[in-house]
């Protein structure tokens, strides 16, 4: 596993207050922790602790070989002595059939303070899905026994809503855009960092706090009402909105391409075209655009 943080410590301190339920060794691994850095390990509680020379570290690895049990954030008592409850972590399905990705994905949302689960193909990512509530599931397209349009196609009979994000290495527009007909409005390319992925799902969750029929989506839309549209599964409305956020910042070619994408879904496939080239002028190096264009000409639909 492997954590990553960007508290500072003192020596004599534990990790930013994590205990890591652990019975494999913890190693640590940094060019800034001095030459006395230490292992303190009980039978079921690890931390970690520095020497006598005081460092301020801004960066640190923590690396073992198996997966976590739980990871637990320690909270301060306050003056009361009492703990304050603690507001619900956020529950965060992640399906893949590369046990690193998912491992990676894991601790990168664990160390970011989500609750994280698993899945190794489409079937079991199902099957985890009936068994709790999720606020988000981050799923690979290409996958044994089950991809992943099979698998949010089976999730959308139960759940109309639910966020989803793409994580592939094999991206191609027709699956993209069948994704995006169900409700998909995000994507990471493999391979990505752990900061990647935080951004994405940080970015992801926030948007429930937007009314895409509220007055901000009236005088001032912006790209992330039109994908919480699209994550609603209404495209009118996300159609609409990604119009009028692009009439606000035309220089914009994520904003130009993906509505290309809504028009696509549309049906409006000249329009499409037209936006996706707008965002070539913009990026000549922007890669959705390129592989859209590229797509359409394999087709014999492209000018």
């Amino acid at each position: 596993m492997s954590y990553f943080c960007n508290h500072p410590m003192k020596a004599g301190t534990c990790v930013s207050g994590l205990f890591i339920r652990y019975s494999a060794l913890i190693v640590v691994k940094s060019k800034l922790f001095s030459s006395d850095t230490r292992i303190i390990q009980e039978s079921r509680r690890s931390t970690v602790a520095v020497g006598r020379e005081v460092r301020r570290i801004q960066n640190f690895l923590i690396s073992t070989v198996s997966e976590p049990a739980s990871v637990a954030v320690a909270t301060r008592p306050t003056n009361s002595g009492q703990v304050p409850r603690q507001a619900r972590k956020r529950r965060i399905l992640v399906v893949d059939d590369e046990k690193n990705i998912r491992l990676t994905v894991q601790h990168s949302l664990i160390a970011a303070d989500y609750e994280v689960d698993t899945a190794a193909n489409g079937a079991e990512g199902l099957e985890r899905f009936h068994e709790g509530h999720y606020d988000l599931i981050l799923m690979d397209l290409r996958m044994p026994q089950m991809n992943g349009i099979e698998m949010l196609r089976e999730i959308r009979e139960h759940d109309k809503h639910i966020a989803a994000i793409v994580i592939t290495a094999y991206l191609t527009i027709d699956t993209l855009l069948e994704a995006f007909s169900l409700g998909v409005s995000d994507y990471i390319r493999k391979p990505f960092s752990p900061n990647d992925v935080r951004e994405m799902v940080r970015r992801v969750l926030s948007r429930e706090s937007l009314d895409i029929h509220g007055p901000a989506a009236e005088t001032a839309p912006t790209l992330e009402h039109a994908r919480k549209a699209l994550a609603e599964q209404d495209l009118p409305r996300a159609l609409e909105l990604a119009k009028r956020a692009v009439a606000r910042d035309s220089n914009n070619p994520d904003s130009q391409a993906f509505l290309g994408i809504l028009q696509h879904l549309n049906g409006d496939v000249q329009a499409a075209e037209q936006s996706f080239h707008e965002a070539l002028l913009l990026d000549p190096q922007h890669q959705l655009s390129r592989d859209y264009l590229f797509w359409m000409q394999s087709r014999g639909k492209g000018g």
